[in-house]
């Protein structure tokens, strides 16, 4: 299901909610996750809080900029508080398998 469109040709639409004054720093911190999941696959929350303490709402703006690109970021273990994330194609994604319709 990957459409084979560049990851970083659309800006990441940051939430509605944000201020406008903080858009671009936030639109930056959602960026540096991108690319680190395109560097690295396979990253944990440790790695994600070196770059945003607030990763959770970066993380899901970055996954609504992938889905329609055929991408999804999954969990896909943890133990102790750390949770590891990967960058894997929608038809791989077993959340989005489970979970399409809500998409």
């Amino acid at each position: 299901m990957n459409t084979g469109q560049p990851l970083f040709d659309q800006p990441i639409r940051i939430n509605s909610s944000v201020r406008p004054e903080d858009e671009s720093r936030l639109s930056r911190l959602a960026q540096e996750i991108l690319v680190l999941f395109l560097r690295e696959r396979t990253v944990t929350t440790s790695q994600l809080m070196q770059i945003a303490a607030q990763y959770n709402a970066r993380l899901y703006e970055v996954r609504r900029h992938l889905i329609p690109l055929g991408w999804r970021i999954d969990r896909v273990g943890g133990r102790g508080g750390q949770n590891t994330c990967k960058l894997v194609p929608l038809d791989e994604s077993e959340f989005y398998a489970k979970n399409k319709h809500k998409f």
